[in-house]
């Protein structure tokens, strides 16, 4: 992770963006080992929170 955080304050991006792009990168060359290739983009949904600190589920 200290390679990440550096990285992130280089790039101004938050940590979990720069692992994000890492998991792409990945992924694409994991495929690419395998043959696949894609003419669009992959794409995969992923949970967020949009709470504020302090917020409770009030369902």
């Amino acid at each position: 992770m200290p390679r990440v955080k550096v990285l992130s304050k280089r790039l101004r991006a938050t940590a979990n963006e720069v692992m994000l792009c890492v998991f792409d990168i990945a992924v694409h060359r994991q495929l690419a080992d395998y043959g696949q290739t894609f003419e669009k983009a992959l794409f995969t949904n992923m949970p967020i929170n949009l709470r504020k600190p302090g917020e409770d589920n009030q369902w």
